[in-house]
């Protein structure tokens, strides 16, 4: 990270990569809302469904970035329908 706690060009290309992986293991049960950067962490903001499918994705994601400090929060948003216009 930068002397902001944002993080250099080339971490910045690694956690995107982190991010798009995530993504694909999602797939149309995800969508991007946006993140937050700073203080050297960075924060994703998504729409999930929620099924064990979902819940396998984030497991099997999180084991394949054990080398990162990964804390994932699951809340319940019974208005997942409105998110359907991404799909």
């Amino acid at each position: 990270t930068d002397e902001d706690g944002l993080p250099v060009p080339l971490e910045q290309k690694r956690l995107d990569s982190v991010i798009a992986d995530l993504l694909v293991r999602l797939g149309p049960n995800g969508v991007l809302l946006g993140t937050a950067v700073g203080d050297g962490e960075q924060t994703v903001h998504l729409y999930v469904g929620v099924s064990d499918e979902v819940e396998q994705a984030i497991t099997d994601w999180r084991e394949a970035n054990d080398n990162r400090e990964i804390e994932v929060d699951l809340i319940p948003d019974e208005q997942w329908q409105n998110a359907e216009q991404w799909d």
